[in-house]
């Protein structure tokens, strides 16, 4: 999901020119919160800190080019116990 932070004209006047150019973008992962969306809808995510965010389903990767690996489900799982027994409800 993508959301633009600062749209172009609203940049920094250090930042160089071609940066200015272009807005500045967020990318955000998290659980959908709509039934289903396809590129260009706009959503609301719940993250893994239990944010909800709202901006555009975009088809640009989300991840860095580095990386510390593949999504682990189980972790997701764990994630929302340790969640539940530290704040003593569930996480959405």
């Amino acid at each position: 999901m993508e959301t633009v932070v600062l749209p172009i004209g609203e940049r920094a006047p250090q930042v160089p020119d071609d940066t200015k150019k272009t807005p500045l973008r967020a990318f955000t992962k998290g659980f959908l919160q709509e039934e289903s969306a396809t590129r260009g809808d706009r959503v609301t995510v719940r993250t893994m800190s239990d944010r909800l965010v709202k901006g555009t389903v975009s088809d640009l990767p989300v991840s860095p080019t580095h990386t510390f690996g593949d999504s682990v489900p189980e972790l997701t799982a764990v994630h929302r116990q340790v969640f539940e027994l530290m704040f003593g409800g569930e996480s959405k």
